[in-house]
């Protein structure tokens, strides 16, 4: 498209010249473009569409105006529609230098953002249609900014959106910057900008943006605008470094105060002893009205919550409140009520107010903090504070009145599940041509030091320099997260998009460039299980689809532990965010997406099925398995003059049992391998073709390198009579999981469908797994060998599975173990004997599968491990001394072949046997080294070993043994 090419020629000419100016100073200017990868800049980039229609709406005017800003005499913003609704669309110029100063807005001194030195910054009223331009003129010495247009569509101006990384650079210190932009010609309500670079929003770097409509005929005689915020006393970027170290274990911070248009009133005395304030005591007679009139007459306030954390329940004394639109002006149809609530960051909503009593002294606006998402107390904080909407208020009165007690029902009114459209929805199309499925989560990892971290998928995208607009699609990062949608007809289609939320928060995510109707919202309202809803799996979601009369909205809260499914008509080309708008979240969570034509692009990435999300970029590292032979790679020892047995024995062995083979001297061999078919090929097709088959089904696939740990987990599977562990698990109480010695992943993998309500790690040495998993399992790097990276009383299971040859200190193992349990948590050990042992004599002393254990533990004495923790008994001595209790073991054999008459046994011989045979040399080939082996001397052994286990003769089977314990539900202190 000839319009994206300029804005990217644009683009990149700005970031050339920053590049220049760089080299021709000498110095690095601490704005330039690769602010735009700061990993704190977060924004899951969610839909990008290209397209041919439109055209720029044509400007009309090219007059300045003034915005209304009449706040000097009282608290809120008075707006004058009949300024701007009657006349015809025009071009309004601002002119703004961003600097920086200190100022007590509650009483309590903090370094804020000034815009022309105001704070908040200036209010711009417009009409549809007006065309906005905004010379931005950084005045830092030391900070990039950026500013984002919150809910206008930007339709076909891209490059204008405001967002670094993704549509622009960062306006270097001492530049200018113009934002110049029309407003579409059927976009009106309530919007408001704000600072889209680091996390400057929360230090005030935001202002009111209405824009009225020219068709509105029944607007009430006032109308005035609330912008109300969370507020730290701390600067941002001081709480965002506390919130992503280790030391705040994923809990958001707590704000210290409330603002409303930048005014608050801080008790001094509740300060924090350990952060100190500079802190004048604002009086209660002091406080502005939000209002100075006294008639009776119905108000319209349009509340915008720009805080960075909590959402808001608002109610006015003696006033009876109605919503009446939702964000960019979207009508509502709702009841009248005494208190409204949860507006979260980023949402807006118009309340028609009607006075019920007298005005008094009794008129107060009281705003309630919700508390979902603060996971400690602050006794800085008051959680419920009151306003004076009149100058009547205050008088004859020094306190502040006591709030009325918040309604359990009030923080539901504007749920969008439950609040109805005005009008029954006209343009979209009954069918979604595509669905994105997207799960939000907070990750705090091992081998990330436990720092909180954002992931959409199992991923975090850092945004690129120069910005993704400026650049070839050939150079975008292809670690990205890129759900594609592709209009190759040229036509709107209609997209929905299901955003699962597995955190006990609610996140309010924020789509840049788009409006989108909220079919449906779930919030689950226990702990113990997900609220996640697949529409690839599922019939509907638990609440059903509203296709009638859904809201429309631009931002929208994803419920705890719930979903909401979204539907947009995508009719808007450009690369255009997606991102929870709670600051310290989006500073932590990243993510991209890829925007055009099919033709124009590289292939788009798929949808997961089932409930499978794609690791990449900052997606949890996995790791490698621990087969028997598998240790922690040391170096080989001085070889030995030779192996157990001379190779010649083999040799002899061999062609002797060839012969009797040829002669027909093997006898009655009716238990031979005839399970899955008589011919032996025939068989091991069956097998692998079964396996593959199961794991295709399940949306899993595995690379072919790893395809024995697979088999042995059927075998295993199987031998626990079809369990994936014997331990007492309650589901109700497992919320942590660990499974030490993962492989490929594959148990953490089913254990996480068969317990959706638990997060499983997976613990190893090196990145094996898959990259489709669960939404509740991620992968680490962790050697189980040395001190866990697990803080203490952890996990409610650990699952621990053939670790013989790997661990050298058991009982130090099962220490650690004991330390990360949570009292009362179980643990379950797997291990196997390395003996190939017989009950009827069939597998003799000097054959090759009656020395395979030999092998091991011989060269498990050169490693200093050992080999026979089953012979031993090894994992109870160990889990008693750590002090486990209610110990309980189970034994079961492995058959190696297919001479079993169990079918059971059978399939499990099946199993083993082709593992056997296809990577016994793979399994041999460490030890043989270790006991200093030649190439040829293995290629013979192997070779004897492969003609024993194929002939049937050999009832073998390997012994294994299931321990399991209990951490005491008390411990002594």
């Amino acid at each position: 498209m000839v319009a994206h090419d300029e804005e990217a020629d644009a683009l990149l000419e700005q970031f050339e010249l920053r590049e220049e100016v760089k080299v021709r100073d000498g110095q690095t200017p601490p704005s330039e473009c690769r602010t735009c990868g700061w990993k704190w800049i977060a924004a899951l980039i969610v839909v990008a569409l290209l397209s041919a229609i439109g055209i720029l709406v044509a400007l009309h005017g090219l007059s300045s105006s003034r915005p209304s800003d009449d706040a000097t005499g009282h608290l809120g913003y008075r707006l004058h529609p009949e300024d701007h609704a009657s006349r015809p669309p025009t071009t309004i110029s601002f002119n703004w230098t961003i600097t920086a100063g200190t100022r007590s807005p509650d009483g309590v001194e903090k370094r804020v953002y000034l815009v022309n030195d105001e704070f908040p910054g200036p209010l711009i009223e417009a009409r549809s249609g007006d065309r906005l331009v905004i010379h931005v003129h950084n005045g830092l010495q030391d900070e990039g900014v950026s500013l984002h247009w919150h809910g206008l569509r930007m339709k076909d101006q891209n490059s204008m959106d405001g967002a670094v990384g993704f549509t622009q650079c960062p306006i270097a210190p001492g530049r200018t910057f113009t934002y110049n932009f029309t407003i579409g010609a059927e976009e009106h309500g309530t919007f408001w900008w704000h600072s889209h670079s680091d996390v400057q929003r929360a230090d005030g770097l935001w202002g009111g943006l209405v824009v009225h409509s020219p068709d509105e005929t029944d607007a009430p005689p006032e109308d005035h605008l609330l912008m109300i915020s969370d507020w730290f006393h701390r600067g941002q970027t001081e709480v965002l470094g506390w919130y992503a170290d280790a030391s705040s274990r994923g809990n958001e911070p707590v704000p210290d105060s409330l603002l409303v248009n930048g005014q608050g009133r801080f008790n001094c005395s509740m300060a924090v002893p350990a952060r100190p304030v500079v802190c004048s005591q604002v009086q209660f007679s002091d406080l502005k009205p939000l209002m100075m009139s006294g008639s009776q007459n119905k108000v319209r306030l349009r509340v915008v919550n720009t805080g960075s954390v909590s959402g808001l329940s608002l109610r006015i004394g003696g006033a009876i409140l109605r919503p009446v639109r939702l964000d960019g002006g979207f009508a509502v149809k709702a009841g009248a009520t005494e208190t409204v609530g949860i507006l979260y960051p980023g949402e807006r909503v118009d309340l028609e107010v009607e006075w019920t009593v007298n005005f008094a002294g009794d008129h107060w606006l009281t705003i309630y903090m919700d508390d979902e998402n603060f996971g400690y107390p602050n006794p800085a904080l008051n959680p419920t504070q009151s306003f004076p909407m009149f100058s009547s208020s205050t008088k004859g009165s020094s306190n502040e009145p006591v709030p009325h007690p918040l309604e359990a029902d009030a923080v539901q009114v504007l749920d969008s599940q439950i609040l109805k459209a005005a009008t029954k929805v006209s343009d979209l199309p009954p069918k979604a041509e595509q669905t994105i499925l997207l799960y939000a989560k907070v990750e705090k990892l091992a081998h990330m030091d436990y720092a909180p971290v954002g992931f959409v998928n199992h991923t975090s995208w850092t945004p690129q320099t120069p910005p993704l607009l400026a650049q070839n699609r050939t150079s975008w990062d292809d670690s990205q997260l890129i759900p594609f949608i592709g209009m190759s007809d040229g036509k709107p289609k209609r997209v929905d998009i299901v955003i699962n939320n597995l955190d006990d928060g609610a996140h309010p995510f924020h789509l840049h460039g788009h409006s989108f109707y909220v079919l449906s919202s779930y919030r689950n309202p226990g702990r113990g299980s997900w609220g996640s809803y697949n529409p690839y799996t599922d019939e509907a979601p638990p609440n059903g689809l509203n296709l009638e009369f859904p809201v429309r909205k631009d931002t929208v809260s994803v419920p705890r532990r719930g979903h909401v499914v979204l539907a947009l008509v995508a009719d808007n080309p450009g690369i255009w965010a997606l991102h929870c708008h709670m600051l310290v979240h989006m500073a932590r969570d990243l993510s991209a997406f890829q925007d055009g034509k099919m033709s124009e692009t590289t292939e788009p990435t798929r949808q997961p099925s089932a409930e499978r999300t794609k690791s990449k970029s900052r997606s949890p590292r996995a790791s490698k398995s621990r087969s028997p032979t598998a240790s922690k790679s040391p170096s080989p020892p001085a070889a030995t003059s030779g192996p157990i047995l001379d190779p010649q024995h083999w040799a002899q062995v061999n062609e002797e049992q060839a012969q009797a083979e040829a002669e027909g001297a093997d006898g009655d061999n009716t238990d031979a391998d005839s399970t899955l078919d008589p011919d032996n090929a025939s068989s091991t097709a069956s097998i692998t073709s079964s396996i593959l088959e199961y794991r295709t089904i399940h949306g899993r696939t595995y690379h072919s390198e790893q395809g024995n740990a697979q088999y042995c987990h059927h075998i295993l599977t199987l031998g626990l009579g079809d369990k994936l562990h014997l331990a007492p698990l309650k589901e109700e109480k497992l919320h942590q999981a660990i499974d030490i010695g993962t492989g490929t992943g594959i148990w953490a993998i089913d254990f996480a469908d068969q317990y959706p309500g638990a997060e499983i790690i997976g613990t190893d040495l090196s990145p094996i797994q898959p990259s489709w998993v669960p939404p509740n399992v991620q992968f680490e790097i962790e050697d189980c060998t040395r001190e866990w990276t697990f803080k203490s009383d952890f996990a409610d299971y650990i699952h621990v599975r053939w670790l013989m040859g790997s661990v050298r200190d058991w009982d130090a193992f099962f220490s650690e173990a004991y330390r990360v349990c949570k009292p009362g948590a179980w643990i379950e050990s797997h291990e196997a004997s390395c003996n190939v042992s017989s009950d009827d004599g069939t597998v003799a002393p000097n054959s090759a599968m009656g020395h395979w254990g030999e092998f091991f533990k011989e060269g498990g004495k050169k490693i200093g491990t050992s080999f026979s923790v089953v012979e031993d008994g090894t994992q109870r001595k160990a889990m008693e001394k750590a002090g486990f209790v209610n110990i309980q073991e189970f034994d079961f054999r492995n058959p190696v072949g297919t001479w079993p008459t169990d079918p059971v046994e059978k399939r499990m011989g099946a199993y083993s046997k082709y593992g056997l045979e296809t990577d016994s040399e793979g399994f041999i080939l460490f030890m043989a080294h270790t006991l200093g082996w030649t190439r040829e001397e293995i290629l013979v052994y192997v070779a004897q070993f492969r003609r024993e286990i194929r002939s049937g003769k050999h009832h073998g089977y390997f012994a294994q043994k299931v321990v399991w314990g209990q951490k005491p539900e008390t411990t002594a202190a």
